[in-house]
């Protein structure tokens, strides 16, 4: 990253660290805020998804490998993705919206709010 771009900001739960949070600043340039022990509808919408990958993937098998671990749960992420329509998303499954939002982004001309968000 150049010096002088403002930090990214993300944020991270405590408890799904693997990483050293001083390691992850330094190398990516990447400003942290952790979530607070017990409060985790600070970031309530990937709580939902851990929540959810928790009881319809990792509760539901064994694994006995890595890779066995690997193919069940990028099977799991694909039907997820690809297969569920979602209402809040007027039914389209989520790989669709963000190909609609990826076509819509292309066609955005200099002229359009683009530059305010």
């Amino acid at each position: 990253m150049r010096s002088g771009d403002p930090w990214r900001t993300v944020r991270r739960h405590l408890q799904v660290e693997r990483v050293s949070a001083r390691d992850v600043e330094d190398d990516r340039a990447v400003k942290l805020f952790l979530i607070a022990p017990g409060k985790p509808n600070q970031n309530a919408y990937i709580e939902s998804f851990n929540g959810r990958l928790r009881d319809e993937c990792l509760n539901e098998h064994w694994f006995t490998s890595l890779s066995h671990a690997k193919v069940v749960i990028e099977a799991w992420r694909r039907e997820h993705n690809e297969e569920r329509p979602k209402k809040s998303l007027g039914g389209l499954t989520r790989s669709a919206y963000a190909r609609q939002l990826a076509a819509k982004s292309a066609t955005l001309t200099p002229d359009s709010n683009s530059g305010c968000y």
